[in-house]
Formats: structure tokens, sequence, C-alpha cells
């Protein structure tokens, strides 16, 4: 079990070479976001952030990422790290919405629900996929750069918006996509993580700090 605060995640394990237990996604080959492949095998898997309803993950029904969903995560990619940030991307339906694993060694995957990304594109439009994993690969980012404009005190699920912004600045999005990114990541916060107050200063901060032109939309609170 790997557990995270409270939670608790379900998930198919293995044993290593050295007898050591592993985390072990399913098998075949894993398409990753950046130019190489990852193998998604993660030791002592964290739990760093998840979306949604509190889920029972289950590890043994990851599958292989659908197309869109690898181009829009790599989009991402390209603007955070330059397309290379070895995440291993899956998709599962007991994902819940979202989540995203981590492991000491650095190897991370992100897990979505088709489902959810379906509806999420369709109720929020083009932009909406993107400003969520950005916020995803914020998570991973942020435990392997140390940034100047990102202050110390925050914690990571306020950084991982900042990354976020970051990356919304970087990929000069137009505003319909701009606004769906910033509408999603409002409407779908992590849990525990749902303070409007100090999320919208933490992706301005992202984009400004990252060359993003004028300012972000203002979004309502119910939008």
């Amino acid at each position: 079990m790997i557990a995270s605060g409270n939670r608790r995640i379900k998930e198919s394990r293995g044993r290593g070479s050295e007898g050591a237990t592993t985390v072990r996604a399913a098998t075949g080959i894993v398409c990753c976001l950046g130019l190489s492949l990852l193998l998604a095998t993660l030791a002592r898997a964290e739990l760093v952030c998840s979306l949604g309803a509190d889920v029972y993950y289950d590890s043994k029904s990851d599958g292989n990422a659908s197309p869109d969903a690898l181009r829009i995560a790599r989009e991402v990619a390209n603007v955070i790290c330059g397309g290379t940030c070895n995440i291993a991307l899956f998709r599962n339906p007991t994902a819940g919405n979202l989540l995203t694993v981590t492991a000491q060694d650095g190897s991370a995957k992100i897990v979505y629900n088709p489902q959810f990304l379906k509806s999420i594109d369709s109720s929020i439009g083009n932009g909406a996929i993107f400003g969520l994993f950005a916020h995803e690969v914020g998570h991973v980012v942020d435990r392997r750069l140390n940034v100047t404009w990102m202050p110390g005190s925050w914690d990571h699920e306020v950084r991982a918006d900042a990354w976020a912004g970051c990356a919304i600045a970087r990929a000069a999005l137009p505003d319909d996509r701009k606004t769906a990114a910033l509408r999603a990541m409002l409407r779908y916060p992590p849990i525990g993580h749902q303070a409007r107050d100090l999320r919208v200063p933490a992706l301005e901060l992202g984009y400004h700090s990252c060359g993003g032109a004028g300012t972000l939309p203002s979004l309502e609170k119910d939008q």
C-alpha cells in the first residue's frame, strides 16, 4: 500500500532483483512525457497530488495513454522542462480524476481517468486538460528544480500552481485556452487545497515570472 496522509492507495507490487518491493505498472511499452521512454517502476512511491474524490487506485488497471492525452502532456513538458520531464503517463478508470505518484529516485507517473478528461474537454473547453496536466507536471518539476522566483514558504500544492502558471505563459496559449486552463484548475482543486485566495496569486506569480504578457483572465468563483 502507498500512504499519503490519511489516504491509502492500492498498488500492484512485485519483487525487484534484490528482493526490494517495487510498484509495478501495466506491462508493455509506456509512452512518456519527453523524448525518452521511462520504465514505470517506482520504488517507495508516494502519492503527491490527487484531484477529485478520494479513491482506491489500482495500478494493475494502468493502460497506455491516448494519443490526444500524450499530445497535450508533451506540450506541457516542452514548455516546463524542454521536453525531457521523464514522466510516465497512464490512463486508468480507478484513478478518480487525476493523480501523480513520485519516487525518491525522481521517477514519476501521472495517471488520469479517461472519462474525466473527456468530460472537462467538452464542458470547459480546449485548454482544460493543459491546465490540469501543468499542475501535475509542476509537482514533479518542483521536486527537481529550484528557481529564484518561487517563495520557499509555499507548500507543494501552491508551488505546483505557480509552475502551472509558468507553463501557461511559456506556451503562449490563446485567450480561450488560457481561460479554460485556469477554469479547470480552479474548478477541480487538489484534495485539501481549495483556497482560491492562495491559488490565484501563485498562478499569477508563475505566469509573470515566466514571461506572461498582460494579466490572467479573471474568473468568477462558480465558473
